[in-house]
């Protein structure tokens, strides 16, 4: 496994979960064929040697420090955490980091009617609120959030601005990000995945 900090040497990082037939395998694919440094992060346990990425593993003290991320989150998703469920805990508390160290993150999935903040179904609504959390408490300029979502029901994608805006288009994958949501995503998803990357195909 590589030092995380060898990762940050690059202009352009796509930060991976390592996950198979996902929005996040299809972005990863992508961004390495269009000659971005491609990093996925694990954590200790995991036993992932054989990625074929640059496998960098997060620490045990930055595991721990994720559920202080993970519980600010929760205030705004009135879901429950922990979960008891301690693979998918330390799936969520990964994806802290994930977004921590994103610009920009672009999610794929489904709006929800809940009491939520972001409105966003599935656990990749815990990613998407931690990162708008670094402009909400951590005094990051709100005008660097760069949080975008494809909804799959209207096919269209939004940019969050302290409410969902759609928009007619995205920016171009660049500088430090992650692609992140649904298992399996829909050919429209797929499509909107590789439009990030205009010049390049699978």
């Amino acid at each position: 496994m590589s030092n995380i900090e060898l990762l940050f040497t690059n202009e352009n990082i796509m930060l991976s979960d390592g996950s198979v037939n996902t929005a996040n395998s299809i972005a990863a694919e992508l961004a390495a064929n269009a000659g971005h440094s491609v990093g996925h992060l694990t954590y200790p346990g995991t036993g992932i040697s054989d990625h074929p990425y640059n496998v960098f593993e997060i620490s045990l003290d930055q595991l721990k420090e994720s559920n202080t991320y993970l519980m600010r989150a929760n205030k705004s998703m009135h879901r429950s955490w922990p979960r008891q469920n301690t693979a998918h805990d330390n799936a969520l508390c990964r994806d802290a980091w994930l977004v921590k160290w994103s610009q920009t993150v672009y999610m794929i999935g489904l709006f929800t009617q809940d009491a939520s903040l972001l409105k966003i179904n599935t656990d990749a609504a815990w990613a998407a609120q931690m990162y708008i959390d670094k402009f909400i408490y951590d005094q990051e300029p709100m005008e660097l959030c760069n949080l975008y979502m494809f909804d799959t029901k209207s096919e269209a994608w939004y940019k969050w601005d302290k409410q969902w805006l759609r928009v007619s288009d995205v920016p171009t994958a660049q500088g430090v990000y992650t692609v992140l949501g649904y298992d399996k995503p829909t050919n429209a998803a797929k499509l909107a995945i590789r439009d990030l990357w205009p010049s390049v195909s699978l």
